[in-house]
């Protein structure tokens, strides 16, 4: 059974649910949100990032730096359109679209998300991660332009390097503090959706055991700011024409800078003028 249909298994979040995840994270920076993935959801996962984890040790070319102290499989949205089903889970664009969306976005109705994607990973902890912030920039205040997403395949601990958290941190408007002695634990069971606010403080222990946990991780953030990397160009075709207008704007395809003045002159574009083919938009920009 593919992504889609195993999302629309998985259990339904009432407003009430939402509400209390909205003033968690903007209050204490982050939230966990129980069993959000069905345990069918969780194995498809682990099954497909453990085959493209398999098929990238095999190609010298797609390895990532050794100097990253993790197993990482970088860039999920080119590896198959699956991993970009997944960001469709409800609870997901509900929680983006009152974080990031940009209420005086015009080309789409507002009711659509307008945040775009900009990063998406699967990781596995091996080293230490220090404490940091993934905003490109800490400010203070309840706002904010960026929030990370990891859907937890396996289970996570203090053993096996379970994320760490500052609460509030995000609030400071600083750089994370590296020497901070005290990070809270935050584990995760299989199936788990933890949520937070870039600018919140985090990172991660080292993996004591012999054992893999992998999560996948995805980057949400206001639709101006620069993606890590250049999602619309880099995204084959074959997954382009199997994506609906709305997840081809989470890619960014809405919001690529003209040439110049006489191509456009805004970033904003329509559904309606988004090419049938990816190299046909490509062309354009």
């Amino acid at each position: 059974m593919n992504v889609s249909k195993l999302i629309d298994k998985c259990r339904q979040i009432d407003a009430n649910e939402e509400q209390q995840h909205l003033k968690r994270i903007r209050s204490n920076g982050y939230t966990i949100v129980e069993e959000a993935l069905s345990n069918q959801l969780v194995n498809q996962l682990l099954l497909m990032v453990r085959q493209q984890f398999n098929h990238q040790k095999k190609d010298t070319l797609s390895q990532v730096p050794a100097e990253w102290e993790a197993d990482w499989i970088l860039n999920l949205q080119n590896k198959d359109k699956e991993f970009i089903d997944l960001l469709d889970l409800p609870i997901a664009r509900a929680l983006m679209i009152r974080l990031l969306n940009d209420p005086h976005f015009r080309p789409f109705p507002a009711t659509d998300p307008n945040y775009i994607l900009g990063q998406f990973v699967a990781r596995s902890s091996l080293e230490e991660l220090e404490l940091h912030i993934d905003a490109g920039m800490p400010q203070p205040g309840h706002d904010t332009t960026m929030i990370q997403m990891s859907f937890v395949l396996e289970d996570t601990n203090s053993e096996n390097g379970c994320t760490h958290v500052v609460p509030g941190s995000h609030l400071l408007g600083e750089y994370s503090d590296r020497s901070y002695q005290n990070p809270m634990p935050v584990p995760g069971r299989a199936g788990d959706l933890l949520i937070w606010d870039a600018r919140l403080w985090h990172g991660s222990k080292k993996n004591n055991t012999d054992n893999t946990r992998w999560c996948i991780i995805a980057t949400f953030q206001r639709w101006w700011i620069k993606q890590s990397f250049d999602m619309p160009r880099a995204l084959p075709e074959n997954i382009y024409l199997k994506l609906t207008d709305k997840q081809k704007a989470l890619i960014g395809y809405c919001t690529i800078p003209p040439l110049d003045e006489k191509e456009r002159r805004t970033r904003a574009i329509k559904y309606s003028d988004l090419s049938e083919t990816a190299e046909g938009l490509r062309s354009k920009s």
